[in-house]
């Protein structure tokens, strides 16, 4: 028990780490979406929820916020690997 707690622990201070580093990447590259990327990116994860796409947006309410940085954090992965230089 005290092993699982430790190591979910280490899982959510290892995610907050890597949300803060992207969150500073994303601000430091001026990232943004246009409001048909949120539309869409809205529906796609209604959908992925189970939700009805349909006022997707509205009915995320809060959660809109990770929409808008999830799809800001893809363009950042996106920009990244065609970015990457590979040396072996």
């Amino acid at each position: 028990k005290d092993e699982f707690k430790k190591q979910i622990w280490e899982d959510a201070k290892t995610q907050v780490k890597s949300e803060y580093v992207l969150d500073k990447i994303i601000k430091e590259m001026n990232v943004t979406v246009s409001e048909e990327e949120l539309e869409a990116g809205a529906k796609r994860f209604a959908r992925s929820v189970g939700m009805d796409p349909e006022n997707a947006r509205e009915n995320l309410g809060p959660l809109m916020n990770k929409v808008e940085f999830d799809l800001k954090a893809q363009k950042v992965f996106d920009y990244l690997f065609e970015h990457a230089v590979i040396k072996y």
